[in-house]
């Protein structure tokens, strides 16, 4: 008989209900959306909460997910090539929930009633509560809705499109946007190859033509990172002869309905750092049927709405594991003890708290702001929205013009802020869980592991800023620059400081923008854009009635040019 003492076991940390718990994110919603809005939005948000917290039923799924990761059956006992990846329950019920919670269709579909410039932020809303919840399902999520918003936006457009390629996109366009879990699908998009990463121009993939007149050809080429590689379809990057450019496809994946893949191979599963539980390959494509999407030579061009709209999803995916990771830490402090206090009755530990919660206001409010412009982008405000939404009715946005051409500006700006802080803050607040928080059991590094991600996909952070120099720079986008100052000085009128704050930021980035070298530009660009994220936020905060002077003490609104000759000066 052996003899074990145990003379003390931790209470571990747990989750409420996310959304009411969230203090900070109601009152963001408040600031942007009507109340009389919000009101009706109440339940739907508290059940989602609720799911995912510890009390519900998404943590355990996701847990499932990330313990069995997914497993490539690449030949049957037979011999036969049969490249399935198979997942886990927990995985397959995730993808149920996204659909009956309406992730996507949210924004499409007119379910929700109300003024549809602010579906936008309904569904941004439920993603933040979903993602830190399902085991990066949002990753299928995010491409899923950049295709759905192209599909729709070609078939809108008035094209005169071949009977067969018309029928396929409407198909998809239902799928994608559906709320039947048996019929949802999700959507990958594979432009990365081993050539270019980023540098897609690179592209090696080549499309023949096979039927000019439904648009129809064969793409030889290997995709070297596709996530999302169990979708039903996928918008894919091809180069027709010895085109330039590159051109846009539509592929289903197993377009005859059995499990058959359409000329393509699926490699290998990615190793990956994170995101354990999300399918990602390389894949080889060897006469992969596709149907050509917008005009040849512009595929680029055509996913830039695509991209917009996954940039804004790891937006969201980052701030919403910043929350996570808070509200692990905070409860923590309310159940470990140190030198004989609780963690969250010591000054320090409560300060760095503080601090950590300070920065996540901050990136919410940001985010959720561009959230909105993206619903004000595609459908005009209703009076209603423009007059009773605090943010709205201060900022001065009611065109659909007007919002595309400040969220041109901010989506770079606030993808790249939110991707790099993502990872801070999650690492602050293992830190601050202490030992227990290095511990894979407890379910916290892997949050760590995937929030590395974030500033990596869809664009690395000197990726973005060089796309904010891109914006300063192109004529056709020049305007978003006075327009997002305007917008700031607007929404900022009511704090002199803030004001002050942002016509010198408009000095400071206008004076770097004339400097002759354009390297001395480039090598500005990325303290640039966190200095106008600083100041962006700064100016949302007082349009909102937020705490402005804990974010400026944590973040003073200056920024020094390092680069350019002999300048150097504060500005």
């Amino acid at each position: 008989m052996t003899t074990e003492s145990v003379d003390f076991l931790q209470t571990p940390p747990s989750l409420g209900n996310q959304f009411a718990d969230d203090h900070d994110f109601r009152a963001i919603l408040a600031a942007l959306v009507p109340a009389s809005d919000l009101a009706k939005w109440h339940a739907d948000l508290d059940r989602l909460g609720m799911r995912a917290g510890s009390n519900g039923d998404m943590l355990a799924l996701a847990e499932d997910a990330e313990l069995n990761p997914p497993r490539l059956e690449q030949y049957n006992a037979w011999g036969h090539r049969v490249d399935k990846i198979h997942t886990t329950q927990g995985w397959d019920k995730l993808h149920a929930i996204a659909a009956e919670e309406g992730l996507v269709a949210t924004a499409y579909d007119g379910q929700v009633g109300g003024d549809p410039a602010l579906w936008r932020v309904l569904q941004m809303a439920k993603l933040y509560l979903y993602h830190p919840s399902s085991a990066v399902y949002s990753c299928p999520l995010a491409m899923t809705d950049g295709a759905a918003c192209l599909l729709g936006a070609q078939l809108a457009s008035g094209e005169d499109l071949p009977p067969l390629l018309r029928e396929k996109m409407e198909r998809a366009l239902r799928g994608l946007t559906t709320r039947d879990p048996k019929e949802f699908w999700t959507s990958g998009q594979w432009m990365t190859e081993r050539p270019g990463g980023s540098d897609v121009a690179r592209t090696e993939t080549t499309a023949t033509l096979v039927d000019a007149q439904e648009r129809l050809y064969s793409l030889t080429g290997f995709k070297w990172f596709s996530s999302a590689t169990t979708c039903n379809m996928t918008l894919a990057l091809a180069r027709v002869d010895q085109d330039p450019t590159l051109s846009l496809f539509l592929i289903e994946l197993r377009p005859d309905g059995t499990d058959k893949l359409n000329g393509i191979e699926i490699v290998r599963l990615k190793n990956k750092l994170g995101t354990k539980a999300l399918p990602t390959a390389e894949l080889r494509l060897r006469g992969c049927l596709a149907h050509m999407v917008g005009p040849r030579g512009r595929g680029v061009s055509e996913i830039a709405r695509m991209i917009t709209i996954t940039r804004i999803y790891n937006s969201v995916c980052a701030v919403g594991f910043m929350r996570r990771a808070l509200a692990i830490a905070q409860d923590y402090a309310t159940k470990r003890m140190a030198f004989g206090k609780l963690l969250i009755d010591q000054p320090l530990h409560r300060a760095t708290l503080r601090a950590v919660e300070t920065e996540i206001r901050g990136s919410t409010l940001l985010t959720m702001y561009v959230a909105s412009l993206l619903g004000r982008s595609e459908h005009t405000p209703t009076a209603s929205t423009t007059q009773a939404a605090p943010l709205a009715a201060l900022d001065g946005i009611t065109t659909t013009a007007a919002a595309a051409s400040v969220l041109r500006i901010l989506v770079p700006i606030v993808k790249l802020y939110t991707g790099k802080r993502g990872v801070a803050v999650v690492s602050e607040a293992l830190e601050l869980i202490g030992g227990v928080g290095y511990i894979e059991d407890s379910r916290v590094p892997g949050l760590l592991r995937d929030a590395q991600v974030l500033p990596i996909w869809e664009g690395t952070t000197n990726v973005l800023a060089l796309d904010v120099i891109r914006v300063l720079t192109r004529p056709r986008e020049r305007d978003a620059w006075p327009a997002l100052v305007a917008t700031l000085q607007r929404v900022a009128a009511k704090d002199a400081r803030v004001i002050k704050a942002v016509g010198t930021m408009d000095g400071a980035v206008m004076h770097t923008m004339r400097a002759a070298d354009r390297g001395a530009i480039e090598a500005n660009a990325r303290d640039m854009a966190f200095y106008v994220a600083h100041v962006a936020i700064a100016a949302l905060l007082v349009g909102a009635g937020m705490d402005v002077d804990t974010w400026v003490a944590l973040h003073p609104l200056q920024w020094t040019v390092t680069t350019l000759g002999d300048v150097g000066a504060k500005l």
